[in-house]
């Protein structure tokens, strides 16, 4: 069962969740946070259902239904992967990507600058899904997101913001917690696309 976005009462209008394309791609590599496979995508928070944020709230609680400043701070954390840092909580947000070449781009580089053990192209995947096998609100664009918190008063989300709002803007939706996606994906590595 997915874990939907579902806004805070009078915030329903705010976010637009029946224009996701049909189809999304995820890339992993065996290092990837959270658990990807051909059976499920699980964020991070997922695997320690009963974590608490460093802002004392769980970690898997549903990220449209967090205070401004938390939502905020966890998909800044998010969007430049600052959550990989020890000191930072697990989150409960995964990315997915409406542009293969995007992330064929990715793999690329991240075949040849990843720090530790590069991934080798066997072991560099990417998923493909058909969003019309989810519920709609499974999906939520990340510009969607960014709207939605840049107001906020952090001057680097601002920049965030302004930054993905422009032209570079490479197609990405976040899914939350835990997402089955058993007999609705298909998996190839970097090798057979190579």
């Amino acid at each position: 069962m997915s874990q939907l976005f579902e806004p805070k009462p009078g915030q329903e209008t705010l976010f637009i969740f029946d224009k996701t394309p049909t189809y999304l791609f995820r890339l992993h590599v065996p290092r990837s946070k959270g658990d990807t496979s051909t059976v499920h995508v699980m964020a991070p928070a997922f695997l320690g259902r009963t974590a608490y944020h460093r802002d004392g709230l769980p970690c898997g609680k549903g990220f449209l239904q967090l205070p401004t400043k938390m939502a905020t701070s966890r998909l800044k954390d998010h969007l430049r992967w600052e959550c990989n840092y020890l000191n930072k909580s697990p989150y409960n947000l995964m990315s997915w990507s409406s542009s293969l070449l995007f992330l064929l781009q990715y793999a690329l580089h991240r075949h040849t600058t990843d720090f530790e053990t590069k991934p080798q192209f066997p072991n560099i995947k990417i998923i493909m899904i058909d969003t019309r096998d989810f519920p709609e609100q499974t999906f939520l664009r990340d510009l969607d997101a960014l709207e939605w918190l840049h107001e906020d008063l952090d001057p680097e989300f601002k920049r965030l913001y302004n930054y993905r709002n422009g032209r570079f803007y490479f197609g990405e939706y976040l899914t939350q917690g835990y997402l089955d996606i058993t007999g609705k994906c298909v998996e190839m590595t970097m090798l057979a696309t190579c």
